[in-house]
């Protein structure tokens, strides 16, 4: 309700009375629908962030000015990784222009997206003859998922988290110079991302029939397919795209592969070595003590985050020998081998007699800066 004077009554012994009037204040769901359409832009401030206990998710709370609505902007509608705490990359306070993906007046729930910010962010950067862009990137969450699968995402430093950009991608557990659960949160590499692919597609059983209707040669949304039980989509798919093609159906499968396709067809992260692993072999030959911090066990051994700036590992027989130690401490070590072919790094403990360099798969390193 809202409060409003309207004079005063004279005359009275114990002075002026004051004449209000009372309104109900008007629902700001109702406010923001007669403001906005989907498609349109909406200005939001960021006011707060939603976790979930165990859940690696986090969304966006955001405000709407006008008609004071609260909004979330869920983890996947921030950037392109499908999940992640990506959210929290936006300093609070911020203000974003978030288009509006769709309004459900029966449940009273407004979706909002980032995916417009990060696609102009994306195409403002520059690219070499083939079309791939080069940049640094850095690891913002690495997790498990609940089928015990490593999963990664990086944010390239051309990202503009003030304004709700973020150039994040999801980093496939393969083609890498190590294994992913070997990387650390924090890490800088520089990075390629690949070409626009021509066409992309992925699996579904169905099309819905009023699907059908508007897809396909000739028709309003031409850009799109459906053939072999594959939906097809030529050129860039684009976030306005995807808009589209969810605006015809709600029927689950047909939105999930929607969805997953616009995913898909985004660009894929090469991680890059230009030199950094020679460097590091100059400076830090074996034998070289470092000090470090005891990151996580992996692979029969532990990962330490050294001072130098990469990641080294160090076997469990090794850890034996310094004694007890936890997630966090310090441990000093000295540099046992480095395998520049697999990009990794060997270490032992001070008080570990000198060991035999190993070049086995599950020695792991990394390095954090590049010059």
């Amino acid at each position: 309700m809202t409060c409003g004077v309207e004079g005063f009554e004279f005359g009275g012994t114990a002075g002026p009375t004051v004449l209000l009037s009372i309104s109900p204040r008007e629902d700001p769901f109702t406010v923001f629908c007669r403001e906005h359409t989907p498609g349109t832009q909406a200005h939001v401030v960021v006011t707060g962030y939603a976790e979930r206990r165990g859940d690696p998710r986090v969304s966006l709370v955001v405000v709407d000015p006008i008609s004071e609505l609260e909004l979330l902007i869920e983890p996947g509608a921030i950037s392109f990784p499908r999940r992640g705490s990506l959210a929290k990359q936006i300093p609070l306070e911020s203000v974003l222009r978030a288009t509006v993906e769709a309004i459900d007046g029966g449940s009273r729930r407004v979706t909002l997206s980032l995916l417009d910010r990060a696609e102009e962010a994306l195409a403002d950067l520059p690219r070499d003859p083939a079309g791939s862009v080069t940049g640094l990137a850095t690891f913002t969450q690495i997790f498990f998922d609940r089928n015990g699968r490593c999963q990664a995402s990086v944010l390239l430093d051309a990202s503009e988290p003030a304004t709700g950009s973020l150039l994040a991608f999801e980093v496939e557990d393969r083609g890498l110079p190590r294994p992913l659960q070997s990387y650390v949160e924090g890490e800088r590499y520089e990075v390629r991302l690949s070409a626009p692919r021509p066409e992309s597609y992925y699996w579904l059983e169905r099309v819905p029939n009023e699907v059908m209707n508007e897809i396909g040669p000739g028709r309003p949304i031409d850009q799109a397919r459906w053939e072999d039980h594959r939906l097809y989509v030529a050129g860039r798919f684009s976030a306005a795209l995807r808009r589209q093609l969810l605006a015809l159906s709600d029927e689950e499968p047909y939105v999930r592969a929607v969805n997953n396709l616009y995913r898909n067809s985004q660009p894929k992260v090469e991680i890059l070595d230009r030199g950094g692993w020679e460097r590091i072999a100059r400076e830090f030959p074996p034998g070289t003590p470092v000090s470090g911090t005891y990151v996580r066990a992996v692979g029969g051994g532990v990962l330490v985050q050294l001072a130098a700036g990469f990641t080294g590992y160090l076997p469990d027989a090794a850890l034996a020998a310094i004694g007890e130690a936890q997630v966090g401490d310090t441990l000093s070590v000295h540099v046992d081998f480095i395998d520049l072919t697999r990009q990794s790094v060997r270490l032992r403990a001070v008080m570990d007699p000198l060991a035999r360099p190993c070049c086995r798969c599950d020695v792991y390193g990394s390095n954090t800066e590049r010059s």
